[in-house]
């Protein structure tokens, strides 16, 4: 780093001051010379013209010697100020723009002697810092380089390809073996599309699926998942395995993906060679076995036979033997031939699989097909089902002109089932065997649906179901993985409400308020509704109370209903409590469950964790449902608040955790009421700790709570 230029010490010019001071007594003294004349010529009106031609020559002097000393003054202003501070301007704007300029150009004036200074000294230690700066940066990029390199050299090690893409499927990123794996070097380029690589259709699939996977899962662990896939190069010369990672931004937003290639053609073509022999070894070998067994049941039944006949009989079995074992001696050669891979599978989620085709349908027919029941994982390859069961829904779309399907994830014997319903009658074998045996539109080497089912080790049967219905059911393999995992998705905490004006309604509660809290009744309450915004609309979809007595939770007196909303249920409300429109469809309203809830609550005193936004509900529907509750209100978050306001999570997972209060059925309306419930018995015992006993305190404090918190918002 360069010196910085020295400072030296401040000083003034007394040029400068001199000459402001002089431009201000000439401008007095020209003043004061106009006033006196004025005067003069006043007093002396009858003067000489001699008399007056002499005043006007001093005044005119007069005024020539005040412009001239301002003119002298404004030179100098100029000189000494003006003039150096628009270089320095200029001067300080170059060095900003170019590099390694240090020196300002800038008159010497003892009047800005430090202002320049400092300014130079700024300039020198910009220009250091850019130097710097620019150092830093050469060796950042000379390492990046290195990992550049580094990364080729791995990349290029490898023998799977990979390449990376972008969402719209342009290629950034990919090593020497995805060039020569697919053969098609002048088409493998950065910017240029993957679909002039690989068949597009596996690629979008598979897109598909891990970001359906990642959107159900956002834990930190989703950030590595991935999915396995078959395609084929663009050309049709080689087939692929490819597996998929979605690529994730700092925020975890998906802006990308990498996928690796292996080329299975062997694979592939043994798997079709096994396939042969296998129809070789079955079909093939069926016509001359049942010669033989005729031939023997003929001979054994007709002992009477004569000899010519018996002869010719017994001439049928020997040639039928003869070509039995040349047949067998055949396929086992050519068994030994083969490898020994198998078709690729991998677990698959049975959501992911029809959700795909139902998008497939609905962008291309007027075909719907409606999930039901609970998904399941399956073992199977995606791609290939997903073609499978589309195919074999368009196939009883004409021939029974139905256009809604539903299909199901059923566990079978160590099998998963996958149920396609419709409203009409079962499809016959002989239907089946016919539509079995058509190649698949982009299948891969046009296999037949045949063909698919067998790579799944399956088959498909058709029957009739209750009400009127039929189903096609496809059994798949059970997965590897556990059927069943714990979710790790991490729900949010419902946001806390503060317009508490609906906790007014205890004022009138008269002698209920000097009631101790140990003796009353409480019923505690939760509501489980399709969204977080009551004034706009949302609703109650179930609701459900606990009576607590004497500090007992009495579990045998619960009140619990599903309520249904007329109104769908949002993806995102269904993911956070767990009910479906199915789930509620032909179940009371609210108008017909709140006074059913409010005969189960009495005057009771009600309880609920963040009870403003549960009351706001009610509230709203007491005029359609002819009930108030004008109950007493108490509310765990803010009693939580109030004993323990050190602690900065009041939420209801966060109060059981410090209460070590179990958790069962968590997000359901009667599970939270539990929990708020057991809950509420220990903010009880510290209540009477902290010497607050009855109704009319707990509620006072509650409200001394909402007004800090309301006072806190205001700043």
């Amino acid at each position: 780093m360069r010196a910085p230029h020295p400072t030296p010490r401040a000083g003034r010019d007394p040029r400068v001051f001199g000459a402001l001071l002089l431009g201000g007594i000439a401008i007095v003294l020209l003043a004061l010379i106009a006033a006196g004349t004025l005067l003069f010529a006043r007093r002396f009106a009858a003067m000489s013209p001699d008399a007056w031609a002499m005043i006007a020559v001093f005044g005119w002097l007069g005024a020539l010697v005040v412009i001239t000393i301002l003119g002298a003054a404004w030179t100098l202003l100029d000189a000494q100020i003006l003039w150096p501070l628009t270089a320095l301007a200029r001067e300080l704007h170059a060095a900003a723009q170019l590099p390694g300029k240090s020196t300002l150009a800038v008159p010497e004036t003892a009047a800005l002697g430090p202002l320049v200074n400092a300014a130079r000294e700024l300039a020198a230690r910009f220009v250091a810092t850019r130097e710097e700066m620019e150092r830093i940066a050469t060796e950042a990029t000379a390492r990046v380089d290195e990992q550049k390199g580094r990364l080729g050299a791995v990349l290029a090690d490898l023998t799977e390809g990979i390449i990376m893409c972008n969402l719209d499927h342009r290629v950034l990123l990919y090593n020497r073996a995805a060039v020569e794996l697919l053969n098609a070097p002048e088409k493998v380029g950065l910017g240029l599309s993957l679909f002039a690589l690989v068949s597009r259709e596996p690629i979008l699939q598979t897109l598909e699926q891990v970001m359906a996977a990642r959107g159900r899962d956002r834990s930190e662990d989703s950030r590595h998942s991935s999915a396995e896939f078959i395609c084929a190069s663009a050309d049709a010369r080689v087939t692929l395995r490819g597996r998929m990672s979605l690529v994730l931004d700092a925020a975890g937003s998906t802006i990308g993906y990498v996928t690796s290639f292996t080329d299975i053609s062997s694979e592939i073509t043994d798997r079709v060679q096994r396939e042969s022999l296998r129809r070789e070894a079955t079909e093939g070998l069926r016509r001359p076995i049942a010669n033989l067994r005729a031939a023997a049941e003929t001979l054994a039944d007709h002992s009477d036979l004569d000899a010519s006949r018996a002869e010719a009989f017994r001439t049928i079995i020997l040639h039928e033997s003869i070509d039995l074992a040349r047949r067998l001696d055949a396929l086992t050669e050519k068994y030994r031939n083969l490898g020994v891979s198998e078709w690729p599978m991998w677990d698959l989620y049975s959501a992911d699989v029809i959700d795909a085709v139902a998008r497939r349908l609905r962008d291309s027919t007027s075909l719907r097909l409606t999930m039901i029941g609970i998904p399941l994982w399956l073992r199977g390859e995606s791609y290939s089902l997903i073609l499978l069961i589309e195919y074999l829904l368009r196939c009883i779309q004409a021939e029974q002109q139905v256009s809604r399907f539903d299909a199901e994830a059923l566990l079978g014997d160590r099998r998963v089932y996958i149920d396609l319903r419709w409203e009409g009658k079962p499809i016959s074998a002989q239907v089946l065997d016919r539509w079995l045996d058509t190649p698949l539109e982009g299948a891969l080497g046009s296999a037949t649906a045949r063909a698919i089912l067998h790579q799944h080790g399956s088959e498909i049967w058709s029957l009739a179901h209750e009400g009127g219905t039929s189903l096609l059911r496809i059994p798949l393999a059970a997965p590897s993985r556990p059927q069943f995992q714990p979710a790790r998705l991490q729900l949010p905490a419902r946001p806390e409400f503060y317009d508490f004006d609906l906790f007014h309604h205890a004022e009138g509660a008269g002698r209920l308020a000097d009631r101790r809290l140990r003796d009353l009744t409480y019923v505690v309450f939760d509501t489980e509704t399709t969204g977080l915004r009551p004034s706009e609309g949302d609703a109650i979809v179930a609701i459900a109370g606990v009576r607590v007595v004497n500090r007992r939770i009495l579990t045998g007196e619960c009140f619990e209903r599903l309520v249904d909303p007329r109104r769908p249920i949002p993806e995102t409300s269904t993911r956070f409590h767990g009910i479906t429109d199915d789930m509620v469809q032909g179940k009371p309203p609210i108008e017909l469950v709140l006074p059913q809830f409010k005969a189960f609550v009495g005057d009771a005193v009600l309880v609920a964790h963040n009870a403003a936004f549960d009351m706001k509900f009610l509230a709203l529907k007491e005029a359609a449902s002819g009930v108030v509750f004008d109950n007493a209100v108490l509310d765990t978050l803010l009693l939580s608040v109030l004993l323990h306001d050190h602690v900065p999570d009041h939420t209801l997972d966060g109060m059981a955790q410090r209460f070590e209060v179990e958790i069962r059925d968590r997000h359901t309306a009667k599970g939270d009421a539990l929990v708020t419930a057991a809950i509420f018995l220990q903010l009880l015992r510290l209540l009477e700790a902290e010497g607050i006993t009855t109704l009319g305190q707990a509620l006072a404090d509650s409200q001394s709570v909402v007004n800090v918190r309301q006072r806190q918002a205001e700043f």
